[in-house]
C-alpha cells in the first residue's frame, strides 16, 4: 500500500510542485525540473507576487495538491500583505459553537465572520512554509497582534494537530501553550483534560490542552464578562474576563526555507548520492507511517529508476499542460560550476574574466563574466555600462536572451538571470562611477527575479551602501521594455518615456539601462540614472550589476 501511495505521490509531484531538484554524484547529476506557470495561485502570497497592486478581497487559490480550488479572503495591506485569512470574528453574527463537521469544511462568509475549514487550512499549509499573524481589537478600539514564525496543522488523521514556531508581538503569547495539541469540538473531544471536555466547558472549538490560554472561537460576549474564560479570549492581553471585539487569524508563505540534504545509496552496491530536497516536498509525505527521510529516499529511488528507463528512449522528456510543463532531464557528468561563487570556491586563485557556468537545471551552460576582486570576489555580472558603444534601448526579445559582449557592455538575459537566481539564494551589488571618477555602490541582501510567466518580477532585500537606495522603489515590479509595457503607470509607458528597460513602477528612481548621455544632462530621467546619488539629471559613466550566491 505504501508503494502504491508513493507512486501516486510521484505523479502528483510531477503535476503540482513548482521547484527543481537535483541528485548529484561527484560532478554528475540528474535534474527534475518543474515549471510553475499554474492556473491558480497557491495562496495570497502568490497572488501578491504575481500582482504587486493586488487589493484585499476574495480570490481563488489552489494549493496544487490535486484537490479543488479554494475561495479565500486575502489581506494585502497588513505588514506588507500577502496574508491568507482563515478566521475572522467581528460582530457576533455568526455562531462559532459548532461541531467537528462544520470546522472540517468551514462556515460563515469570507468577507465577514468565518472559519475557512480545517481541511483547507491543512491543504494550504502543507504546500509550503508559513507564518501566522493574529490581529485583535477591543471594544475600546485598542489593538494588538501576535505573530508566530511558523504555522501548520496536521491532517484529519492527526485531528488537525497544531504546530507553531516562535512568538513575537505585543499581545503576549497565548498560543504556544496549545502547541502540538489536537483540535477539539463539543462532539469530538481530543483535549488533555481529565474532566469535562474543554470545548463543552468553554463553548468553543480549539487546540485545547487542559484547557486554554486562548479561545478565539469562543462565545462572542462584548467586552468585560463575569463568565470565566468563555468568551473570545487572549489571556495574556486582556485576561480570562474579557471577550475581544475582533480577531483575524491569517497565514503568509515564507519564501526562503532551507533545503534538506540527504545522503543515501539508492541500490545495493551503488555509489552514495546526495539529494537536495525542497522542504515543500517533505510536507507532501505527511500521513505516511514511515518517517520523512525514509520516504524521500524511496521517492528518490523511484525517480532514479524512472530516469534509467528514460535513458533507453531519450535523455530528455517534457510533458506539457496548457502553458506549463514538467521536464525530466538526465545530464552527463557536469564540469561547469553553477556560478562565479562556485568557481572561486573551487579555485581560490581564479582571476576575473569570462567563464562558463551551468545552474544545473537541465538548460544549456551560460557564458558569464566573473568579478573575482570586488569585496572578496565570486560575483556573476549580468549588466555592464561603460562607454555607450552598445544600444540598450531594445525590445523584450533582446532582454529575454541577452545582448552585448560579456567582457564589455552587455545584458546577460532575463532568462539566464532567472535560471541562475533560481538555483540558490543571492545578494546583489551595483557599482557605479561618474565622469569625474567618483564611485559609489548599492548592495541588497537578497536578489532574484521571477520567470517570464511573472514578466521577470524583481524581488530584493535590504539595502546597504553609499549610493543611496534607488532600487527598493522598484521591488516587486515587473520588467518592461519599449514593446512590452508592464509598469503601473496608467497613462504612458515608462520604458518609452525614459528610453530604457527596467522594473518600472510609476516610473523610476533608477534607470541603469537608459540612454548613455555622458554626465550632466538637461533631459529629465532618460539617462543611466541612480537618483539618490546623482539625481535624475545625471547620466552615469559606468555601472555594473552583479550577484553572488549566499553560502
Amino acid at each position: 500500500m505504501q508503494l502504491v501511495r508513493l507512486t501516486v505521490l510521484s505523479l502528483m509531484v510531477a503535476l503540482v510542485v513548482s521547484n527543481s531538484h537535483t541528485v548529484e554524484r561527484g560532478d554528475c547529476h540528474v535534474s527534475v525540473v518543474f515549471n510553475d506557470c499554474e492556473r491558480h495561485p497557491r495562496d495570497c502570497t502568490d497572488i501578491l507576487d504575481r500582482d504587486s497592486q493586488a487589493k484585499s478581497g476574495e480570490y481563488t487559490i489552489d494549493p496544487h495538491d490535486g484537490g479543488k480550488p479554494i475561495r479565500v479572503d486575502c489581506d494585502m495591506v497588513t505588514d506588507g500583505g500577502g496574508w491568507t485569512v482563515f478566521q475572522r470574528r467581528e460582530d457576533g453574527r455568526t455562531d462559532f459553537y459548532r461541531n467537528w463537521a462544520a470546522y472540517k469544511t468551514g462556515f460563515g462568509k469570507l468577507n465577514t465572520e468565518h472559519w475557512l475549514g480545517n481541511d483547507n487550512i491543512y491543504r494550504i499549509t502543507s504546500a509550503g512554509h508559513f507564518e501566522l499573524r493574529i490581529d485583535m481589537t477591543t471594544f475600546d478600539n485598542e489593538s494588538a497582534y501576535a505573530r508566530y514564525g511558523t504555522f501548520r496543522i496536521g491532517n484529519e488523521g492527526t485531528n488537525y494537530k497544531l504546530m507553531i514556531g516562535t512568538y513575537t508581538g505585543d499581545a503576549g503569547d497565548s498560543l504556544t501553550y496549545h502547541n502540538n495539541f489536537q483540535f477539539s469540538t463539543f462532539d469530538r473531544d481530543n483535549d488533555n483534560s481529565s474532566g469535562s471536555p474543554c470545548a463543552v466547558t468553554y463553548k468553543g472549538a480549539w487546540w485545547y490542552d487542559s484547557c486554554h490560554w486562548s479561545n478565539l472561537n469562543g462565545l462572542y460576549m462584548n467586552g468585560p464578562i463575569k463568565e470565566y474564560a468563555n468568551g473570545v479570549i487572549w489571556q495574556t492581553w486582556k485576561s480570562y474576563y474579557y471577550s475581544l471585539k475582533t480577531t483575524e487569524m491569517k497565514i503568509r508563505r515564507l519564501k526562503y526555507a532551507q533545503p534538506h540534504i540527504i545522503r543515501l545509496n539508492p541500490f545495493p552496491g551503488s555509489a552514495f548520492i546526495y539529494t537536495i530536497v525542497s522542504p515543500d516536498l517533505l510536507h507532501l509525505f505527511s500521513g505516511f507511517s514511515l518517517n520523512n527521510i525514509q520516504l524521500v529516499k524511496m521517492f528518490v529511488r523511484s525517480i532514479i529508476l524512472s530516469l534509467m528507463v528514460a535513458l533507453v528512449v531519450s535523455s530528455s522528456h517534457t510533458v506539457d499542460r496548457d502553458d506549463c510543463h514538467v521536464s525530466v532531464v538526465v545530464n552527463d557528468c557536469e564540469k561547469h560550476a553553477r556560478d562565479c561563487t562556485d568557481i572561486l570556491e573551487r579555485d581560490s586563485q581564479a582571476q576575473s574574466g569570462e567563464y562558463t557556468i551551468d545552474p544545473h537545471d537541465g538548460g544549456k551552460p551560460i557564458r558569464v563574466y566573473c568579478d573575482m576582486v570586488t569585496d572578496g570576489g565570486g560575483w556573476t555580472v549580468f549588466q555592464r555600462r561603460e562607454n555607450g558603444t552598445t544600444d540598450f534601448y531594445r525590445g523584450w526579445a533582446a532582454y529575454k536572451t541577452g545582448f552585448g559582449s560579456i567582457n564589455s557592455e552587455h545584458w546577460l538575459g532575463n532568462d539566464n538571470i532567472y535560471r541562475i537566481t533560481s538555483a540558490g539564494h543571492f545578494e546583489l551589488r551595483i557599482d557605479m562611477t561618474t565622469f569625474d571618477n567618483e564611485s559609489a555602490y548599492a548592495r541588497y541582501g537578497t536578489f532574484r527575479i521571477g520567470n517570464e510567466c511573472t514578466n521577470y518580477k524583481l524581488m530584493i532585500g535590504t539595502y546597504t551602501g553609499d549610493a543611496g537606495d534607488s532600487l527598493s522603489f522598484h521591488n516587486n515590479q515587473q520588467f518592461s521594455t519599449s514593446d512590452r509595457d508592464n509598469d503601473v503607470y496608467s497613462d504612458k509607458s515608462c520604458a518609452v518615456q525614459y528610453k530604457g528597460a527596467w522594473w518600472y513602477a510609476k516610473c523610476h528612481a533608477s534607470n541603469l539601462n537608459g540612454l548613455y548621455l555622458g554626465g550632466n544632462t538637461k533631459e529629465y530621467a532618460t539617462g543611466v540614472v541612480w537618483k539618490t546619488w546623482k539625481t535624475h539629471y545625471y547620466s552615469l559613466k559606468t555601472t555594473e550589476m552583479k550577484i553572488r550566491r549566499l553560502k
